[in-house]
């Protein structure tokens, strides 16, 4: 995980474990939907860093190969 989209990787992989934990710990029907909010955003910031990190490090032809294995 070296350079910022690591980090940023694993801080988003973060905010959405921290977020499941609330989740299965919500008292009420309010604390789960603000917690399904930030496992929502920890869960997007995964899927756009990913495309980032493929769009930074391939070219052409193979950036359309590698997303589409990924989706």
């Amino acid at each position: 995980c070296r350079g910022p989209g690591g980090r940023l990787m694993l801080a988003a992989l973060g905010v959405y474990s921290l977020a499941t934990l609330a989740c299965v710990l919500a008292p009420s029907i309010e604390l789960l939907i603000a917690a399904r909010f930030c496992q929502a955003i920890g869960g997007a910031g995964t899927i756009v860093l990913a495309r980032a990190v493929v769009r930074d490090l391939y070219d052409g032809t193979r950036i359309g190969r590698e997303l589409s294995l990924m989706g």
